[in-house]
């Protein structure tokens, strides 16, 4: 009998373990350098400005935001469960998302909705898809709104921030042909990738089967979910424009709600790359102190906010946690005869 060859799966676990870990050291890297800029002096004063009302409000934000996304994915996948439950496997995705890695998150996502509610992993990624794609498109109208505000400051940026508006807009182009045209498009961006050599990339393979998972689906029903996904993406966006101006008025930073849109959108875009690890710890500090600094903030006093910010972060993900006993505890609960 022919032992099957274990190299290649080994090798490639080897690959993704030293990806992981190098990761894990640029994030920690990044985070001791923001925390670097900051004085004690800027530290304790942090500590002492807090400002309890922005706080309760930065929690209720928060909460309002898994709230939002679940109704979204229920809105979306169009089905009987409950909503409850939908909640239940957001809160997840999002604490090991921001605890470990945003890939196990939908990971997480996937795998419970096919176990907990029998969804198949090719329409679950499809709806994810579309939702991510109606998260791009705020993104995008967000980004170019805030530039007509804030244009004059971020000179330093302007070529770069050009070429995301013009990439993103050509990505949104060919989703649009994916849905407009369906198989036929599909069909000669298939060929078109085989002729160019970029067929043997896995990456491109599952881009590809999920492109042809679109097409199939009827297109009525993939512009409705495609208009719902927009609405519920931009009103998404706006709440976290606000959690994020929230946050930040904690701490007492004076920072006005442009600044918030632009410097979100762009983080937002940043979070697209796979370089982060535990809900971007370090990067979206770095990234942060660099767009916050184009608005004159000193880097003492971003550095401390940033850091309070984090630590504000993880308290309310852990007390969003907190869902996933009371609404096991309740499901478990007895029920009373009459």
């Amino acid at each position: 009998m022919m032992k099957i060859s274990r190299e290649p799966q080994q090798t490639t676990g080897a690959k993704n373990l030293l990806w992981s870990a190098a990761k894990i050291i640029i994030g920690f890297l990044l985070i001791i350098f923001v925390v670097s800029r900051a004085g004690l002096s800027e530290i304790t004063t942090l500590i002492a400005q807090v400002s309890w009302g922005w706080l309760g409000f930065t929690f209720i934000l928060f909460s309002l935001l898994s709230l939002l996304k679940a109704w979204q994915y229920h809105v979306l996948f169009d089905s009987d469960f409950p909503y409850s439950q939908i909640l239940s496997v957001v809160i997840l995705q999002n604490a090991i998302s921001n605890f470990v890695a945003s890939s196990a998150g939908v990971a997480a996502y996937l795998t419970m909705l096919r176990a907990d509610q029998g969804i198949k992993i090719g329409r679950s990624a499809s709806v994810f898809v579309i939702t991510k794609v109606g998260d791009l498109i705020a993104i995008w109208l967000g980004l170019i709104i805030s530039l007509l505000f804030v244009w004059q400051q971020v000179d330093a940026v302007h070529n770069l921030v050009l070429f995301l508006l013009v990439l993103i807009g050509a990505g949104l182009i060919v989703f649009g042909a994916i849905i407009l045209l369906r198989r036929k498009f599909v069909d000669v961006l298939s060929r078109v990738i085989e002729q160019t050599g970029l067929m043997k990339f896995q990456l491109i393979q599952r881009l590809l089967a999920l492109a042809g998972t679109l097409a199939d689906i009827e297109q009525k029903n993939v512009l409705r979910i495609m208009l719902t996904a927009c609405g519920l993406s931009c009103t998404y966006l706006i709440l976290t424009f606000a959690w994020t101006y929230s946050s930040l008025h904690t701490f007492n930073l004076p920072v006005t709600i442009w600044v918030v849109i632009f410097v979100s959108c762009m983080l937002q875009l940043l979070s697209i790359i796979p370089i982060q690890v535990f809900g971007g710890l370090g990067v979206s500090e770095a990234a942060s102190l660099y767009f916050f600094g184009l608005f004159g903030f000193s880097q003492g006093q971003l550095a401390a906010v940033l850091i309070g910010q984090r630590i504000l972060f993880y308290l309310t993900n852990l007390t969003v946690l907190l869902y996933l006993p009371l609404h096991a505890l309740f499901l478990n609960r007895p029920v009373k005869k009459e």
